[in-house]
């Protein structure tokens, strides 16, 4: 795999570990873009940055 992936996959690591694990809320605003959309179809889930900060809280 290119490096690209690597880092992709390390910043996903990361994430799962600081953030749902870890609880860590601020992590968010670091490892994830201001654009961010999440368009997963559930209605619980998380449509943004801000909106994923009050799930995982």
């Amino acid at each position: 795999m290119n490096s690209t992936t690597e880092i992709n996959k390390e910043i996903v690591r990361c994430f799962y570990e600081e953030v749902f694990n870890q609880r860590n809320t601020e992590a968010i605003a670091e490892l994830m873009a201001e654009t961010f959309i999440n368009h997963d179809p559930t209605p619980v889930a998380a449509r943004n940055r801000e909106t994923m900060q009050q799930a995982v809280y």
